[in-house]
């Protein structure tokens, strides 16, 4: 086999076009859900939103993240980027919590 390139069948199509997803073949846990935007917060991500709108988000990224909610969930239910929630979580005084997940208890 030397001088010979071995492409294998499932990284490119008959086009010739390179599947993506063949790259991560080996992969034996399915990728993360992504979730839709709340109808109360659709259309609201605007340059100047209104008070009430301001308020509301405050209040509910407060409470959700304080409930347990990831700054990823909070951004994708709200409809804004992950620095969002975090200037509104700043914004409402709530401390965030540590990266990473929880560590194990010892049993």
């Amino acid at each position: 086999m030397t001088g010979t390139n071995v492409v294998s069948a499932a990284v490119a199509d008959p086009s010739g076009v390179a599947d993506p997803s063949a790259r991560f073949a080996g992969v034996s846990y399915p990728g993360r859900s992504v979730l839709e935007p709340l109808p109360r917060f659709k259309g609201t991500n605007v340059a100047r939103p209104t008070k009430a709108q301001r308020e509301e988000l405050l209040v509910f990224v407060a409470h959700e993240y304080q409930a347990g909610r990831s700054l990823r969930e909070l951004a994708e239910l709200t409809d804004r980027t992950q620095s969002a929630i975090r200037r509104a979580l700043d914004q409402a005084g709530v401390s965030r919590r540590g990266r990473g997940a929880y560590p194990i208890a010892a049993r």
